[in-house]
């Protein structure tokens, strides 16, 4: 796998780099610190980030607001330039001792942020280096409402303990949350939020379609100030209403119509996002830490929530920078329902779940694995091992989802 090239730029220089992709021929104008343009020649198409620096600092990303041209999104091989508006973004300082940092990240091993457009298109997903470089920031409102906002978990190659050790606070009995391991063959992309009330609906209603919010904690039943219910996450949505009936994983993608595959065809994509696997639920949950978070820090539950949903984002996030992983609203995931969630401890690789399907012993294709507890449970179920299901066409007010996608961004 290739690893992104950067390259630090004082004025005007020429950079080499002797890996792929390689930037080269970087030219930095000033402009009188009016405009900085950057110039710089690209050896293959690779995603480009840019820093800017003042005097050896970051001018720090709420300084730099008004980009435009090739920045922060696939950029094809060639000559290419962007332009930071200086004089817009930063109206009070002068930029003395500029220096800017360029990244050539390959299209296998994208930045660990893409905040993707509701109703724009593949051309407008746009990618950050880090949660310092979000524009506006990541508790930003934007990436609660007009876009969906992703992280990249760092989870090719790893094995990780999946499940709870014998004896833990709230294990529940049996084999339920039995430790087994799961080994990954790619990152991926988890959303930093769950989907909220407001991401849920600009979906629905693109490209003509109708007004549909089937959320029961809602801004005209549960009014919050300037209108913050629309931030609440989206609940009493269906695994049927996400991505229909087909049988997965016999039938992987999601059918035509439904809200996954509409927001696919919004932004010209297939076979992108979908819900995350059991699997990749709970390691993105964990953070790549065995012991278990602080609920009180980290989830609205039975103790704190007043047995309503809250806003999202207000909570501490986890290790991988995501919000509301446990409390708030269950999520659906991939799986079928199997008490045997270990497969006899066997080591799953880039594991999909059982591929028997049962709802309490009884054979099925009906019920969906949920996680993460909602705002009434009781900690011991708002756990990152703890495990529950649903039949695929309920549509309770404790469930909401999160969005994954794929950590390759070739498509």
């Amino acid at each position: 796998m290739a690893r992104p090239v950067m390259c630090l730029l004082f004025g005007a220089v020429v950079c080499l780099v002797n890996a792929a992709p390689v930037i080269s021929t970087v030219q930095v104008d000033s402009q009188s610190a009016k405009k900085v343009k950057v110039d710089y020649t690209l050896s293959e198409e690779a995603i480009v980030t840019v820093e800017f620096l003042n005097d050896g600092e970051s001018i720090g990303s709420q300084h730099v607001q008004t980009l435009s041209g090739n920045v922060n999104a696939r950029v094809a091989a060639g000559v290419r330039s962007l332009v930071w508006n200086a004089r817009a973004d930063w109206p009070d300082r002068t930029v003395e001792k500029l220096s800017v940092r360029l990244t050539a990240w390959p299209l296998d091993m994208p930045p660990w942020f893409m905040a993707v457009k509701i109703g724009g298109t593949a051309s407008d997903i746009r990618y950050y280096a880090d949660k310092s470089s979000i524009p506006g920031g990541i508790e930003d409102v934007r990436y609660k409402t007009d876009y969906l906002l992703f992280r990249r978990i760092p989870a090719a190659g790893r094995t990780v303990r999946l499940g709870s050790l014998p004896g833990s606070v709230g294990r529940e009995a049996g084999d339920v949350e039995k430790t087994h391991y799961a080994s990954f063959a790619h990152d991926y992309y988890i959303g930093v939020y769950e989907v909220t009330q407001a991401q849920y609906v600009k979906v629905r209603m693109s490209n003509g379609g109708m007004y549909e919010n089937p959320s029961h904690f809602n801004q005209n039943e549960y009014p919050l100030n300037d209108d913050a219910g629309w931030l609440r996450p989206v609940e009493k949505v269906s695994y049927i209403n996400l991505r229909g009936y087909n049988s997965w994983p016999h039938k992987r993608l999601p059918e035509g119509g439904y809200w996954i595959s509409r927001l696919e065809s919004q932004i010209g994509v297939s076979s992108v996002f979908d819900l995350p696997t059991e699997a990749q639920w709970e390691y993105a949950c964990s953070g790549g830490e065995k012991d278990e978070p602080d609920v009180y820090k980290v989830a609205w539950f039975k103790d704190n929530s007043g047995e309503v949903t809250h806003p999202v984002g207000m909570k501490e996030s986890n290790r991988f920078d995501l919000y509301d992983m446990l409390g708030n609203v269950l999520e659906w995931c991939l799986d079928f329902s199997n008490p045997d969630y270990a497969l006899n401890g066997l080591v799953q690789f880039e594991p999909e779940g059982p591929s028997v399907k049962y709802n309490y012993g009884i054979e099925s294709e009906a019920h969906r694995v949920i996680r993460g507890g909602n705002f009434s449970n009781e900690a011991s179920k708002v756990r990152t091992r703890s495990r529950a299901h649903l039949h695929y066409n309920k549509n309770i007010y404790e469930q909401g989802f999160r969005l994954t996608a794929k950590g390759s961004v070739s498509w």
